[in-house]
């Protein structure tokens, strides 16, 4: 965390305000930014009981003043020109939101950069394009575009998707910036780089659902939001592919399983379709998968097949 704060305070760019978010942490973080605080008056320290990542960046937006808002987490750092080059190019105001490149670091090795061409794009196009890629700390949001959105509490992946797609649905354009400005360290061990596990990909499959109502509720073009969402529901039936026969219990999975239906249901009506018709390549596949993963010659294969019975399968 020092790294992370000293690479803030030495930015070239001085006319910044630092919201420090102890979230109930248990090592020294919330004494360390205590004392930049007292040292420097741009960065604001809030202390909070423990509540998650989502909950540590919904305290910060809701006490933020600036109009243009980026996300630093404690274990990376800014390199010294960064927030010049973000205000540099957020004083053109031809976006709403801003793009820019952040390089992957482990240990003191650089792995890659992570940096997209020069593009002034629609939302539509932005989601639809190679450029398109979710870390939240790329981002560079204008604070009238976020509005009302907050993470969702409920989510400990897939969060940071989940916020973008809907800043995104309101912004008018997205600009690409093809300049490296954040170090992304990758700690051995985070659970962000282990093997794809039952939670993370329930998580996805939430934060698809959760995106898909908030963009009916707003009345989103099906155009923006058709793809990420079905992309998040395929990452959890792509997890449930690669699970070995019978590991996956029937309890267990019914919700998740249910939510995929919900999805694909939905976007069947907004296309005005027959969910049968829509669903053809996607549910029965899906039903297959439930089935190898479950324990199918228990006697909850009755229960299964009852609950089957019972969805609709037609509009």
């Amino acid at each position: 965390m020092p790294r992370c704060l000293e690479s803030v305070r030495q930015q070239t760019f001085m006319d910044f305000e630092a919201l420090l978010i102890d979230d109930g942490s248990t090592d020294e973080s919330g004494r360390i930014a205590d004392t930049f605080a007292a040292e420097d008056s741009r960065f604001k320290v809030f202390h909070q009981r423990n509540g998650g990542v989502s909950a540590a960046r919904n305290c910060g937006l809701s006490n933020c003043l600036c109009d243009w808002i980026m996300f630093v987490d404690g274990d990376d750092w800014l390199d010294r020109t960064a927030l010049e080059s973000v205000a540099n190019h957020c004083s053109t105001e031809e976006a709403e939101i801003y793009q820019f490149g952040f390089r992957k670091v482990r240990a003191s090795d650089v792995l890659w950069d992570c940096v997209s061409q020069a593009h002034l794009l629609s939302p539509c196009e932005f989601v639809h394009s190679a450029s398109y890629f979710h870390p939240i700390f790329c981002y560079v949001f204008r604070r009238e575009c976020i509005g009302s959105i907050r993470f969702h509490m409920g989510l400990t992946h897939s969060e940071d998707q989940n916020f973008e797609l809907k800043c995104l649905s309101g912004a008018s354009k997205v600009r690409t910036v093809p300049v490296v400005i954040y170090n992304y360290y990758e700690r051995p061990g985070s659970a962000v780089h282990q093997a794809m596990r039952y939670p993370v990909a329930a998580c996805q499959l939430r934060a698809g659902l959760d995106f898909l109502q908030f963009a009916v509720n707003h009345a989103v073009a099906p155009e923006f939001y058709c793809r990420p969402v079905l992309k998040l529901v395929w990452l959890f039936c792509d997890y449930l592919k690669t699970m070995p026969f019978g590991s996956y219990s029937l309890f267990k999975g019914w919700t998740e399983f249910c939510t995929c239906y919900k999805v694909m249901r939905r976007l069947s009506r907004v296309y005005a379709l027959k969910a049968g018709f829509q669903m053809t390549r996607f549910f029965f596949p899906l039903v297959m998968i439930y089935l190898r993963c479950s324990w199918i010659w228990s006697w909850k294969r009755g229960l299964l097949w009852r609950r089957l019975k019972r969805m609709r399968f037609w509009t």
